[in-house]
């Protein structure tokens, strides 16, 4: 096929506002119809675009393709396909929160410096198009839908027992 090893990687994910970092990946096609692709991020603020503080932390994705046939889509060299992807995704970073025992009284909080340790665990479903731009290079657009599980859980506090006011992560 003409899509059969792809080496992949995401320029833009470096500058991304929420989890930037540094993501390469690879594709393996096999027939006409299948692919697997896994991703691995190496997050990190890597040029002050977020308002993290330390933030570091990896991202892997394995992500199972079907591409649907059509001799229209070799002539235009685009190949659309639906997925189904796993992704773990553990960081850190350290943030100032505020803090009460009771956050209903005004002014009565304080402000700590707290360690934030994130794991989650999605299954999303995909749908959408690879197109070739040129030899080597290719533009992969999506949309999908999916279940995330979230942990978080917070070091280094002043009183685990206070409420946490803002921000949110």
């Amino acid at each position: 096929t003409i899509f059969s090893n792809q080496v992949k990687i995401s320029p833009f994910r470096i500058i991304e506002p929420v989890n930037p970092g540094i993501e390469v990946g690879y594709e393996r096609g096999y027939g006409e119809r299948w692919g697997t692709q896994m991703m691995v991020i190496f997050l990190g603020d890597y040029f002050d675009a977020t308002s993290l503080d330390e933030f570091s932390g990896i991202r892997l994705a394995v992500e199972q393709k079907y591409f649907f046939a059509g001799i229209l889509d070799v002539i235009k060299q685009r190949r659309k396909y639906v997925s189904a992807e796993l992704v773990f995704h553990r960081s850190r970073t350290q943030t100032i929160g505020l803090f009460s025992a009771d956050i209903t009284i005004a002014g009565s909080g304080y402000a700590d410096s707290v360690d934030v340790l994130r794991k989650t665990y999605s299954f999303n479903l995909k749908y959408g198009v690879e197109y070739r731009l040129a030899t080597q290079l290719f533009l992969d657009v999506y949309i999908g839908a999916g279940l995330k599980y979230k942990d978080v859980v917070h070091r280094d506090r002043i009183d685990p027992t206070h409420m946490m006011s803002g921000p949110r992560h």
